[in-house]
């Protein structure tokens, strides 16, 4: 059996062709399409915009459009006990002052391409997924759950593109 291995790049899209030669003299060719690609700034930057874009709209449909919700469910919520430190203002303001500063401040080194962003947006992703379970439930809608859910998306790709990608050597 004898193989022949060539490649063609067109357009960030490398071709791989194999050529296999039996034992009959029948050539069968194998062809494997890659995608090689190469993430740019630009583009890393757009899905961190994507990224806020979509806390954003988030934040506005739980805000400002409570009516997406129906009332029997809303009732419901509304009767769910408060966790404790939810209900003390001594203990909540510090706590969200500091969960909105690890929401703003993460992407905000990444967009600039800090060290300190990629290792920032790691560690205060890790804290978040621990501390979230203690503030009890939540109710959003399918447009925020569908925001949440995207948003969530675009924050691990943003993750996973800073430390396995062509960026990483960006960060200074």
């Amino acid at each position: 059996m004898n193989a022949f291995i060539s490649g063609v790049r067109k357009r960030q899209v490398h071709f791989a062709r194999i050529e296999i030669q039996t034992d009959r003299s029948k050539t069968h060719t194998l062809t494997k399409r890659a995608w090689k690609t190469s993430m740019t700034k630009t583009w890393f930057r757009v899905l961190i915009l994507c990224y806020i874009v979509t806390l954003l709209a988030t934040t506005v449909e739980v805000f400002y459009f409570p009516a997406l919700v129906s009332d029997e469910l809303a009732a419901a919520y509304a009767r769910e006990a408060l966790p404790p430190f939810v209900s003390n203002p001594a203990i909540f303001l510090p706590l969200a002052a500091v969960s909105l500063a690890a929401i703003v401040v993460p992407p905000a080194g990444l967009f600039f391409l800090r060290k300190w962003g990629r290792w920032l947006g790691l560690w205060t992703t890790i804290a978040m997924l621990a501390v979230i379970p203690f503030f009890g439930p939540s109710l959003s809608s399918g447009f925020g759950t569908a925001m949440m859910q995207l948003s969530a998306i675009l924050w691990g790709a943003v993750l996973t593109l800073a430390y396995f990608s062509s960026m990483g050597p960006e960060f200074r």
